[in-house]
């Protein structure tokens, strides 16, 4: 199953919030400037399997699907993210 591009914002962003807020990056970031961006490195994270996490789906008539993070794939979206903030160092 595939992770929405919705769902993968959710995630960035909750993990970037994370980050801001003082907890240790899951992965190490080579450079400086991308190291004091806290997006680009909840992307990284989030791409490489590193984020464990449950989601919950629902659907209708009152089906709810619970999946682990590690059992999803990432939206292409995530992707263009990163090589974006790559390019732009």
């Amino acid at each position: 199953m595939q992770l929405t591009k919705y769902e993968c914002t959710r995630i960035i962003g909750m993990r970037a919030l994370e980050i801001q807020n003082g907890s240790p990056h899951l992965i190490e970031v080579k450079d400086e400037n991308l190291l004091m961006d806290s997006t680009y490195v909840a992307a990284l994270e989030l791409k490489n399997g590193l984020l464990d996490f449950y989601l919950k789906r629902r659907y209708p008539l009152q089906r709810i699907e619970q999946v682990s993070g590690k059992d999803l794939v990432v939206h292409n979206d995530v992707f263009t993210l990163i090589t974006t903030k790559e390019q732009n160092v």
